[in-house]
């Protein structure tokens, strides 16, 4: 009973201080703007995120439709690219040149691809984290 009865005068005595409702205001106005302000610039990098996708794909589109392009066109004979020197590596290089530019055009669009998806994936899972906000 005691201990009942100094609580009850303990929660009696407190008078909270009422006077500083401006500043209380004033601190919250100023953490809200600080919410919403992070809140646009996820809004942001959300846009910037399906920016580069569109930018990467278009990119990746125009540049291997040029280098495949450029590779068909040569003759098969012809080198795509040559050293000049004799020398049995770079003479190897020469004749395989074909190929090789193929190939590295293959490497270079499944990197591409990787990037294009993986930011893909980034970018939903950004989204399901914070989900869709009304704008």
């Amino acid at each position: 009973m005691e201990q009942k009865d100094i609580l009850q005068e303990l929660f009696n005595g407190y008078t909270p201080d009422l006077g500083q409702e401006d500043l209380f205001m004033h601190r919250l106005e100023k953490k809200l703007q600080a919410v919403e302000y992070i809140k646009q610039m996820q809004d942001r990098q959300h846009r910037r995120y399906r920016y580069a996708i569109i930018a990467a794909f278009l990119m990746g589109v125009i540049v291997s439709g040029g280098l495949l392009v450029y590779i068909m066109d040569n003759p098969i004979g012809q080198p795509t690219f040559s050293f000049g020197i004799h020398s049995m590596p770079f003479l190897f290089l020469e004749q395989n040149s074909r190929m090789i530019s193929l190939t590295g055009l293959a490497m270079l669009m499944s990197v591409g691809i990787v990037v294009i998806v993986n930011m893909w994936q980034e970018l939903a899972n950004l989204h399901m984290l914070y989900g869709k906000r009304d704008r």
